[in-house]
């Protein structure tokens, strides 16, 4: 039977890998981004994103 993932040692392979590969920072999150959609839309709003229309 296999052993149980274990995400924080899962989270710490892909940072080293990415230490490995040159990148400065390795940042990992969340999926679920319900609670920023009310802080892009005010961004967006206030029309912050500049002449990047396609936002």
């Amino acid at each position: 039977m296999s052993q149980p993932l274990d995400l924080n040692q899962l989270a710490q392979n892909i940072k080293q890998w990415g230490a490995e590969l040159g990148f400065q920072h390795v940042g990992i999150t969340d999926t679920d981004l319900s609670a920023s959609e009310p802080k892009l839309q005010a961004w967006l709003d206030n029309q912050y994103h500049g002449e990047m229309e396609w936002m």
